[in-house]
């Protein structure tokens, strides 16, 4: 949880401004399509870390296919938009530049990746957890 919000936090500190760790490079201000991406990073990692905290604490308050659901959805988000960004960031093709310095944001990606596939583990932990609980007695 504390990597997914880590890679949150710092989509979200680039999105508002924050020049710390920023490209001198990149030409210009955070355009719209990098704000956007910014925040559906920002926002599936607070959904991932979310989810995991839900699915383990195993309260019965809502049904399980939510956090599942949203789990699955936010560890295939953040596993594969770190994966597909890194060899951008490494090898930058057509003059690619990104918004923070390149190791900082391959950091953050990778960081993302880990953290993506770390809930997926999580995420097949709690549902097979749950499904070998014993059913309660309807009597």
């Amino acid at each position: 949880m504390a990597a997914a919000l880590a890679v949150a936090a710092v989509n979200l500190y680039w999105i508002a401004g924050g020049d710390i760790a920023t490209n001198p490079h990149f030409k210009g201000d955070m355009d719209a399509n990098g704000r956007v991406f910014g925040i559906a990073d920002a926002f599936w990692a607070t959904a991932g870390a979310w989810s995991a905290w839900v699915l383990a604490r195993r309260g019965p308050r809502m049904p399980l296919w939510i956090p599942v659901a949203t789990a699955f959805i936010a560890s295939g988000s953040m596993a594969g938009w770190g994966a597909w960004r890194i060899p951008w960031i490494l090898f930058r093709p057509m003059g690619y530049e990104t918004y923070g310095l390149p190791a900082v944001a391959a950091g953050v990606d990778a960081v993302s990746i880990a953290a993506g596939i770390a809930l997926a583990v999580h995420l097949v932990r709690a549902v097979r957890g749950r499904s070998s609980a014993p059913l309660p007695d309807p009597r």
